[in-house]
């Protein structure tokens, strides 16, 4: 027994400082800073409820352009988060679009007048442009 306690002395000091001497854990920082995102009001929450069940398969979860069947499209979906399309695409002519009053340039994008009230495209709108007129 008294052979064993220098040994154990030994391994206490050598492996209990271990454990003592660590500084708490502390989260990293992330290397790039989140970017803010100001809130949607009600009216964009119901949006992006709508866009993400009816429109984020070809438009993509972030309104880029790349969803799931955009790949599969002869025409690639509107990004809609690209700068010349919130400078030259007011929400009356977005409004037009899911109405199917102007001509369309991809086929397979449905005229969603039938399929949703005049509220919801509204919200879809308001949504997409990422502001309320």
């Amino acid at each position: 027994m008294r052979a064993f306690l220098p040994f154990l002395a030994v391994a206490l000091m050598t492996f209990g400082g271990f454990w003592v001497s660590r500084p708490p854990s502390t989260p990293a920082a992330p290397s790039e800073p989140i970017p803010w995102k100001p809130p949607l009001n009600r009216m964009q929450e119901t949006g992006r409820r709508i866009y993400l069940h009816r429109c984020a398969w070809c438009h993509g979860k972030e309104r880029d352009g790349f969803g799931l069947n955009a790949t599969k499209l002869e025409i690639a979906p509107a990004d809609f988060t690209a700068p010349q399309f919130r400078s030259t695409h007011s929400k009356a002519v977005l409004i037009d679009w899911l109405e199917g009053r102007r001509v369309r340039l991809a086929p397979f994008c449905p005229s969603w007048q039938e399929t949703l009230a005049p509220a919801e495209r509204d919200a879809v709108t308001d949504y997409l442009l990422g502001s309320v007129d």
